[in-house]
C-alpha cells in the first residue's frame, strides 16, 4: 500500500481553547473574561448559547485526555485563561487556577502526549479591558508579567509554548468589526491593537529567554485565502490587498522587522497607521522558535470603493457549498498548501506547525450509535495532503493539529456548529467517537496518508 509519510517524529494532534471547552466561568476563583462580558449581551451568540456549562472540561479534563490517549496522538495544544490564573490581569495568581493547569499538564504527560501551551486565545480578564484592554499602551507588559508568570509556574512540565493565537482576529473581529469580543467598532484602534498585540508576543519571547526556559515557543497566525471574485483588475487588486492585511501585515514585522511598505502607505494616506516607538519593531522582531499556521478555507473578495478603508467586500459564488452552512467561505485545500509555500519561499525555511485546521459539519449520532462525518474526514484528508506536498516540495512543516478534540462552544455561533472529532452530547455531557477521530487515529499510527477511500 503506497503511503505517504510524514518526517520521523511528527508531532500529530489536536487543539482546543480554555474559553471554548472550560465551562466553570465563575468557578475556582476565575474572574470575568472580556468573552464572559460579550456572550451576556443579548443578541451576540446565536441561539442565545451560553458558554457557562460548555464541555465542563474544567471538572471532565481527565475524561477527554483519555480521549487523546484513545486517538494516540503525540501532542495537545491548549490554551490558559488568564483570568482563571490571574484574576485582576496582573500582580497576584490564584492558586487554584494554577493548580488546574498543573493537573492538566501532569495528566496529559502521563498518557505520554506533549502539552503545548497557548498563552493567549482571547479570552483577556474585563479588568484589564476596563483600563482600555489591548488599546492600552502598558498592556504589552501586562501580557509579558502574565507569561513570565506561566514560565515559572509551568516552565519545568511544558517545552512548547504559543504566545497568542490569531492576532488578525483579535484586533480586526473583535476591534474593528465588533463580531467578537470585546465588540468595538474603531478601524483605527483596532490597527493599534495588531500593534500591541506583537509587541507583547516579543516582549513574551524576551521574557522566556530571561528566565532560561528549556524549549521553543512562537506565535499562532491565521490567514483565510482571498482569491478575486471575477477577472477585473480592481478585484485582483482588492483580494492582494486583503491576503496583505491578513497576512504580511504579521509576518513582516515579525520577520522583517517592518510593516509591509503597500499597506503603510494605504493607512497614512487615511489617516490609521499606529504609532511606532523607537524600539518597537526591534522587539516584535525577537528571534523565535515556530510560527503556528491556522488555516480553514477560502473567500472571494471584490473591490468596493464604498467600504472604508480596504475598499474590499467578500462575496458568495454561486454552485459553492458554504464551508460553515451559514455562507462564509468555502472549503479550499489548495490554499493551505500555498500559504504554507508563501512563507517559505518568502521567509526562509522557518519551522512551521499547522496549528488548526477542520471543517464544521452537522454531525449527528446515528440509529447505530455512531458519528458517521465523511465529509470531515474528506476535509481532513485533502488538506493533509497537501500539507504533505509542501514538505515534499521543501517547506519546513513539523506538526499538524486538527481543530478541535471536542464540539466545543464556538464562540458567537455558539453550539450551532460542531468542529469536534469527538461529539458532545451538551445535555448529558456524553462524548462519541466519531469516523474522524477514528480514521485520524489510523493516520496518526502509520504516521501517514493511506490511498483515499470512504471511511470505514
Amino acid at each position: 500500500m503506497d503511503i505517504k509519510s510524514f518526517p520521523e517524529g511528527f508531532m500529530w494532534g489536536t487543539a482546543t481553547s480554555s474559553f471554548q471547552v472550560e465551562g466553570a466561568w465563575n468557578e475556582g476563583g476565575k474572574s470575568e473574561s472580556i468573552w464572559d462580558r460579550f456572550c451576556s449581551i443579548p443578541g451576540r451568540i446565536l441561539n442565545r448559547d451560553t458558554p457557562a456549562v460548555s464541555c465542563d472540561y474544567y471538572h471532565s479534563y481527565e475524561k477527554d485526555i483519555n480521549l487523546l490517549e484513545q486517538i494516540g496522538v503525540n501532542t495537545y495544544r491548549f490554551s490558559i485563561s488568564w483570568p482563571r490564573v490571574m484574576p485582576e490581569g496582573t500582580g497576584a495568581l490564584n492558586p487554584e487556577g494554577i493548580q488546574f493547569y498543573k493537573n492538566v499538564i501532569q495528566y496529559v504527560k502521563s498518557k505520554g502526549i506533549q502539552p503545548v501551551i497557548m498563552l493567549y486565545m482571547w479570552d483577556l480578564p474585563q479588568k484589564l479591558q476596563n483600563i482600555g484592554g489591548w488599546v492600552n499602551p502598558q498592556i504589552s507588559d501586562y501580557f509579558a508579567d502574565y507569561a513570565g508568570a506561566m514560565f515559572r509556574e509551568f516552565g519545568s512540565d511544558v517545552s512548547i509554548w504559543m504566545t497568542v493565537n490569531e492576532p488578525h482576529i483579535i484586533s480586526h473581529l473583535g476591534h474593528a468589526r465588533g463580531v467578537f469580543a470585546p465588540g468595538l467598532r474603531d478601524f483605527k484602534a483596532s490597527l493599534e491593537v495588531s500593534h500591541q498585540l506583537l509587541l507583547a508576543h516579543g516582549k513574551a519571547v524576551r521574557r522566556f529567554r530571561e528566565l532560561e526556559v528549556v524549549g521553543e515557543i512562537g506565535i499562532g497566525l491565521n490567514f483565510d485565502m482571498a482569491l478575486a471574485a471575477s477577472g477585473k483588475p480592481e478585484d485582483a487588486e482588492a483580494a492582494d490587498r486583503w491576503n496583505e492585511f491578513q497576512r504580511s501585515w504579521y509576518f513582516d514585522p515579525l520577520l522583517k522587522g517592518h510593516y509591509p511598505e503597500k499597506l503603510i502607505v494605504w493607512f497614512e494616506q487615511r489617516g490609521l497607521m499606529p504609532e511606532i516607538l523607537q524600539g518597537d519593531m526591534d522587539v516584535i522582531q525577537t528571534p523565535f522558535d515556530f510560527i503556528s499556521l491556522n488555516y480553514y478555507k477560502m473567500i472571494f473578495i471584490r473591490h468596493n470603493g464604498n467600504n472604508w478603508p480596504l475598499e474590499t467586500e467578500e462575496v458568495d459564488v454561486k454552485g459553492l457549498i458554504p464551508f460553515d452552512g451559514i455562507g462564509s467561505g468555502q472549503a479550499y485545500p489548495q490554499g493551505l498548501y500555498d500559504y504554507i509555500m508563501w512563507v517559505h519561499n518568502k521567509y526562509g525555511p522557518i519551522k512551521l506547525l499547522i496549528g488548526e485546521n477542520g471543517i464544521p459539519v452537522n454531525d449527528v449520532v446515528c440509529y447505530d450509535g455512531g458519528v458517521h462525518d465523511q465529509s470531515r474526514i474528506d476535509y481532513l484528508y485533502r488538506h493533509l495532503e497537501m500539507v504533505h506536498k509542501a514538505i515534499q516540495d521543501g517547506a519546513n512543516v513539523r506538526g499538524y493539529m486538527v481543530w478541535s478534540l471536542l464540539d466545543n462552544f464556538e464562540l458567537t455561533f455558539g453550539y450551532f456548529l460542531r468542529f469536534g472529532l469527538v461529539f458532545v452530547d451538551l445535555e448529558t455531557q456524553k462524548r462519541t467517537f466519531k469516523d474522524s477521530a477514528y480514521w485520524y487515529g489510523e493516520v496518526v499510527s502509520q504516521n501517514g496518508l493511506s490511498p483515499y477511500r470512504p471511511w470505514p
